[in-house]
């Protein structure tokens, strides 16, 4: 029997697409790659004295449309072709400013997690370029681009940088009102979450203090090594309360081993890795990766706001759609629609910021297609009714009234 068979068929294809029928986020089900790539400190190279050539690849902005994994492919395909010997992931992510008490909060721009696009995005890393040293280096992290920090095993902050939790893991099994779904439901978003931090060999009881309120967060030494327990009862206590997730500043971080140490700038990050010089022919050029992401990013945005006005064209032509002008308006009105369908289809991030909107219209790729497809039904009939009237005489063919429908979620 399938160990899925609780679920309502008519919902098995839906979670799938968010990954919760993933039965472990290790490697065995499809889950992140657990292999630790080589190590990116200088005393472990092979010629110590080399000058590491380095390659930033940011991963900042809103996590599912800035960073995901379309936006990544032709990063890799960077690092391929100019092969450097060091890899800095920046990460700049946070569901909430740094202003904690009066937040500016934009629910557009919240974290929009895909545990299946992530999973592909840091396998992608992992595989396909993964035989090249790697950090990640924080410079802000709240929610689920905590993740993405955890996801390796060497890690270094900035000053002011922020580790922090993600309450939303709980939201996200909130929705249905059976207390035996939500905690199922609540169970496999957790085992997804916990395996990004297996990935980069952080243990359980830490991912489990990051993710949930309920579960409290403290740690004990032996010898050197820290014990991290899911209680108030060790030597130092990261966070007492059920009300809140446990998150960590960079100092604390640092005491506690997460951090391989703080960090101003990049010369202070290879310092740290050991590296009195470097080669900054791909960062003071702006050849790497930085370049690369700031484009996707301003381009998927730019097909985002112009969909919008698409969508606008098309609600006006159809209103106007009717009388002998009716081809017209449905002509505009399908190259409107077909502006969308091309955004959506070229940019994932563009379709996922229309599924979220706050106020309607929100749509699908595919519902973009259905209205596109009863627009095309339209000028069929009148391009089909004004071919009947020129074989028998006859004249008109346009519509008394516009026909299109809206969204209306």
């Amino acid at each position: 029997m399938s160990n899925h068979s609780w679920l309502p068929a008519r919902l098995v294809g839906a979670l799938a697409l968010t990954g919760l029928l993933t039965t472990s986020f290790g490697f065995q089900s499809g889950g992140v790659v657990q292999r630790r790539g080589p190590s990116p400190y200088q005393m472990d190279q092979k010629d110590p004295a080399h000058h590491p050539k380095v390659y930033r690849i940011p991963l900042r902005g809103q996590m599912g449309t800035d960073i995901n994994s379309a936006a990544y492919r032709n990063v890799i395909a960077d690092v391929k072709t100019k092969q450097p010997d060091l890899i800095v992931f920046v990460l700049n992510a946070a569901d909430i400013d740094s202003n904690e008490h009066l937040p500016n909060i934009d629910p557009e721009e919240f974290a929009k997690f895909d545990a299946d696009d992530m999973r592909n995005l840091i396998n992608a890393f992992k595989t396909e370029i993964g035989d090249i040293p790697a950090v990640v280096w924080v410079q802000d992290s709240v929610g689920f681009a905590s993740l993405l920090a955890f996801a390796w095993p060497d890690l270094y902050m900035a000053p002011n940088a922020r580790l922090y939790g993600l309450n939303n893991v709980f939201n996200m099994s909130t929705w249905t009102p059976d207390f035996e779904w939500h905690r199922k439901l609540y169970a496999a978003w957790e085992s997804i979450a916990v395996g990004f931090f297996e990935a980069g060999g952080y243990p359980k009881a830490l991912a489990r203090g990051m993710i949930e309120a309920k579960h409290k967060l403290s740690v004990s030494w032996r010898g050197r090594e820290l014990i991290w327990q899911e209680d108030d009862q060790g030597t130092y206590v990261v966070d007492d309360s059920t009300r809140s997730v446990a998150g960590f500043n960079a100092k604390i971080a640092e005491d506690l081993m997460l951090s391989k140490g703080t960090v101003e700038d990049l010369d202070d990050l290879l310092f740290a890795l050991g590296y009195r010089e470097w080669d900054r022919s791909l960062v003071d050029g702006n050849q790497d990766g930085a370049r690369l992401t700031d484009d996707y990013i301003k381009r998927w945005r730019a097909a985002y706001e112009r969909s919008l006005t698409s969508w606008d064209t098309y609600v006006r032509e159809m209103g106007w759609a009717s009388g002998d002008d009716a081809l017209v308006h449905l002509g505009k009105a399908r190259r409107a629609l077909e502006e969308i369908k091309e955004a959506m289809e070229r940019f994932p991030a563009v379709e996922l910021r229309w599924m979220a909107r706050r106020q309607p219209p929100r749509a699908r790729l595919k519902d973009i297609e259905d209205l596109l497809e009863e627009v095309r039904g339209q000028i069929r009939q009148i391009e089909e009714r004004r071919r009947g009237n020129r074989g028998t005489g006859g004249g008109g063919g346009g519509l008394g009234g516009g026909r299109g429908r809206g969204l209306g979620r």
